[in-house]
């Protein structure tokens, strides 16, 4: 992770609402031949997020961001152009977030990720695959290519 943003990168990728009311928003921009991304946590609606001063905590990201759900009210699940897959912990008590855990299966950007009722999430990429990853252990499980 480096340093956090001091404004919100061009492309806003994702956006998702916890339950007890907190807004993460994922954008991404392309710096010279490299995408970074950032990750933002608000509180409450999106009125807020018009100011980047706003966020509760921001960080930023060595690639760019497409897609995020919440795991939990504490956990995040990134998808990334670089292919992996990134659990991030939220802390609202100290206003902190951080990446914790970063795996790989597609080759190329994951497009797009959703969770399941079983602990596990299910992820598109631009390599024409569908990934199964177990949240628990943070390891892929299956991969089906050629799906596009």
């Amino acid at each position: 992770m480096m340093n956090a943003r001091t404004e919100i990168d061009r492309q806003l990728q994702a956006l998702q609402y916890s339950a007890d009311g907190h807004l993460v928003v994922c954008a991404s921009d392309l710096i010279g031949q490299f995408w970074s991304g950032s990750v933002f946590l608000y509180k409450d609606s999106v009125c807020a997020a018009k100011n980047i001063e706003d966020s509760l905590t921001r960080a930023q990201t060595e690639a760019g961001l497409n897609d995020v759900q919440w795991i939990s009210e504490t956990r995040l699940l990134v998808a990334s152009d670089s292919g992996g897959l990134e659990v991030w912990d939220v802390n609202t008590e100290n206003n902190s977030i951080e990446s914790t855990s970063y795996i790989y299966m597609h080759i190329g950007s994951m497009n797009s990720v959703r969770l399941t009722t079983d602990s596990k999430a299910v992820s598109a990429g631009s390599d024409c695959s569908v990934a199964v990853w177990d949240l628990e252990s943070k390891a892929p499980l299956n991969n089906y290519r050629g799906m596009c």
